[in-house]
């Protein structure tokens, strides 16, 4: 499992870096590449946040486990509430707007998956390899 989680780290990593330089050229942006670019992100979320869910439901990490749990449900809630608010034509009247909000949420993204692979993979690796 745990190369399989990098592995979509480097997948989610990567879809959110199409959807960031698909509206970095604002305001000549191609909606388009844009719109095809934001599916992409939000299948790859979904897909993760899912498969991460029960992943963690499996495991017994104690402290951690908790942890993880509510922070993958926050951070699910945060992208449902971003993609639920900023439909293709908000997101053309306030772009600058937009762009604020999914570079936080990138950032945040980014947070979570590091926070993974220092304090959630080293222990089940751990495990793993006791087996």
């Amino acid at each position: 499992m745990p190369s399989r989680v990098r592995h979509q780290h480097e997948e989610l990593q990567s879809a959110m870096d199409r959807v960031t330089a698909a509206v970095s050229g604002w305001p000549d942006v191609d909606m388009g590449d844009f719109l095809r670019a934001r599916m992409k992100f939000a299948k790859t979320v979904k897909t993760y946040l899912n498969e991460e869910q029960n992943y963690l439901n499996r495991q017994a990490l104690a402290p951690l486990h908790a942890e993880a749990i509510a922070d993958l449900q926050t951070l699910l809630s945060d992208y449902s509430a971003l993609v639920t608010r900023w439909t293709p034509e908000l997101i053309q009247a306030d772009w600058p707007g937009y762009i604020d909000t999914l570079r936080t949420f990138g950032r945040r993204l980014t947070a979570r998956l590091a926070w993974e692979d220092e304090e959630v993979l080293p222990p089940v690796h751990g495990r793993l390899a006791a087996a």
